[in-house]
């Protein structure tokens, strides 16, 4: 059975969680802090951090996940851009940028 098309739509996914955000905003700093662990441990170990926050510490991600859901055109994920995309993108930047010295050497 074919997905329905209202399944694949950006505005059908569920809205993120607070944690989301709370990563969103940490990874640079857990990556800086652990530079010797992989992208899974650095998620588990950020969600673990999360995981201990207090409630009023937790607040502002919570009401960044709350506005995000209430406005979804503010979402910086609206148009279906997943973490893989963002890390692709990124890639093909960096391999562009990398290219550039030799291209401009070569003319």
């Amino acid at each position: 059975a074919a997905a329905s098309p209202a399944a694949a739509s950006p505005a059908a996914a569920s809205p993120r969680p607070g944690v989301y955000y709370f990563k969103k905003q940490r990874r640079a700093s857990f990556g800086e802090a652990h530079p010797q662990e992989g992208p899974r441990e650095l998620v588990l170990r950020m969600e673990l951090a999360y995981a201990s926050l207090s409630p009023l510490q937790r607040r502002p991600f919570e009401e960044a996940a709350s506005a995000a859901a209430a406005a979804p055109t503010a979402s910086a994920f609206t148009s279906g851009e997943t973490d893989s995309d963002c890390h692709a993108a990124a890639a093909a930047a960096a391999a562009s940028a990398a290219a550039a010295p030799a291209a401009a050497a070569a003319a």
